[in-house]
């Protein structure tokens, strides 16, 4: 079996014939991050397979899109983002336009992008999924404050969900995490007025949510009937105003778009973004993008069509995008 070594940075010049045919850029403070496991796997799976790869521990001083770009420059086709939907959207900013093909490492809490493209959810599937048959599907990406995001953005109560919690935090209560913020978010619910700029249109709404969707998928068990315009590969971007009076209100209506129950207008209005959005609202509140604050508004997202490949299952299982054609 052909071990591959562990390195910090790619070599100054790489020969293409014997260069690494992956760059693994893992961040060891994500949520489920095991150095050791993924190095095992790596080693076993991907390195077994006849893969030459290296295998990057981010520092608190690397930029992942940097990095990223670093390896492409030295043609290395494939990298592999290991860490969470944060780290991931990081990695993938380095490889908007370009011909490298993005494969997902799930060792976060959410692995938000990793349930909208129907990925494996468990380590060792995800890397034998590069290693062996699959497909590359490309899909639309969000900018904004120069990075990229590739799942969702909101303003308002979930936002609040969001709010930097430690690695620690996440580590031993996952997906809890982000329903007990928003539980004390909810107790403090409240209406925000919210002006809209959409493909130079301009809308006046109030809500208490605004949520700006690539995809759903992220949602477990969201179905998708509740946003059904809603595709990662369609160049396009579908904002929803969730509006409730009370914390009630707001947990009864939430509980109809899980349970693809139809909800009023009055309850939910949707506009559709074909170039680029910017949200202003009083008060200004935090912005979350692929489970990050990331900001407050106002804030202008601009839509990247099929800018990124992504390494997919071949069967197409959970994909949440157009159907091949």
């Amino acid at each position: 079996m052909e071990q591959a070594t562990t390195f910090r940075r790619i070599p100054d010049t790489v020969p293409e014939a014997v260069g690494p045919q992956a760059y693994v850029i893992f961040h060891p403070g994500a949520g489920g991050a095991d150095q050791g496991l993924l190095e095992t796997l790596l080693s076993e799976r991907l390195g077994g397979a006849g893969r030459k790869y290296v295998l990057h521990r981010l520092s608190p001083e690397d930029d992942p899109s940097t990095v990223a770009r670093e390896a492409i420059a030295q043609r290395v086709p494939t990298i592999l983002a290991a860490g969470g939907d944060g780290t991931v959207s990081r990695v993938a900013a380095g490889l908007i336009a370009s011909s490298a093909e993005l494969g997902v490492l799930p060792v976060g809490t959410g692995n938000g992008l990793a349930r909208a493209l129907g990925l494996p959810m468990d380590l060792a599937s995800a890397i034998d999924l590069v290693a062996g048959a699959h497909a590359v599907r490309t899909i639309d990406v969000l900018e904004a404050e120069g990075r990229t995001f590739l799942l969702n953005a909101s303003m308002g109560l979930s936002s609040q969900a969001f709010r930097p919690t430690s690695p620690e935090v996440k580590r031993r209560f996952g997906w809890a995490v982000y329903l007990w913020n928003g539980l004390e978010g909810l107790m403090g619910l409240q209406p925000y007025r919210f002006r809209l700029s959409i493909d130079g249109r301009y809308e006046r709404t109030t809500g208490t949510d605004l949520l700006l969707l690539n995809t759903i998928g992220f949602i477990p068990g969201l179905p998708s009937d509740s946003f059904p315009d809603v595709k990662i590969d369609d160049g396009k971007l579908e904002v929803g105003i969730l509006r409730a009076r009370h914390a009630l209100a707001y947990v009864l209506l939430a509980a109809r778009l899980i349970l693809g129950k139809p909800v009023s207008r009055r309850e939910l209005r949707r506009f559709t973004v074909e170039r680029d959005i910017r949200v202003d609202s009083r008060p200004s509140v935090p912005v979350q993008a692929d489970g990050d604050v990331v900001g407050w508004t106002p804030m202008t997202f601009r839509v990247l069509n099929n800018a990124l490949k992504v390494i997919v299952p071949t069967d197409g299982l959970g994909w949440r995008g157009k159907e091949p054609a």
